[in-house]
């Protein structure tokens, strides 16, 4: 009986000239789904243009997010970012999201890491288009900053709060050995 309704599946499969699913084809409607523009700049008199998604889709958001996090972590544990003030921080973190952003959700090669991520953005400044490049970016990608700006909210809220919770630990232990210095001295 199973192989009666494989055969009239197959039928029906023929008859609705239906194609074989391949990874490309997944990739052309993955496109569509995103809502995949064009965006056309002037550098030297030239034209180029690269594509940049006006639909978040739910995976892309969620590797902004991590991805958004990373930074943040980095920028809070890096040594060598402890020298800059609190505006050069805010200035650089917000360098290194934007580069994200247009590495995730567009298709200029920035790169992975930091390091890369810093030469797309000066490279980009050094060619006056890092402010087009900013105000290319639709409108319907800013939710998904806002949610990014919310987990970085809540990443700062929660190392504040163990960073209290620190302080309070070494303040009781720093307690603790003044009494117990003072109890041995008696």
């Amino acid at each position: 009986m199973a192989k009666d309704e494989n055969k009239q599946e197959l039928k029906e499969v023929k008859k609705s000239r239906a194609k074989k699913l391949t990874l490309s084809q997944m990739q052309k409607e993955a496109d569509k789904v995103r809502g995949v523009k064009k965006v056309k700049l002037d550098i030297g008199g030239h034209d180029y243009f690269y594509d940049i998604d006006t639909n978040p889709t739910t995976s892309r958001k969620a590797d902004f997010i991590q991805n958004v996090k990373a930074i943040v972590a980095y920028t809070a544990t890096e040594p060598q970012l402890e020298y800059l003030r609190d505006s050069d921080t805010e200035a650089f973190v917000s360098a290194m999201v934007l580069a994200e952003l247009l590495n995730v959700f567009s298709s200029l090669e920035v790169g992975d890491t930091i390091e890369e991520k810093v030469s797309f953005i000066a490279t980009a400044s050094d060619l006056n288009i890092l402010g087009l490049l900013t105000e290319s970016i639709p409108e319907t990608l800013t939710v998904v900053l806002h949610e990014a700006n919310e987990a970085v909210n809540q990443i700062v809220e929660d190392m504040n709060e163990q960073a209290k919770e620190i302080q309070n630990k070494i303040i009781d232990l720093e307690q603790a050995k003044i009494e117990k210095t003072e109890t041995e001295g008696e």
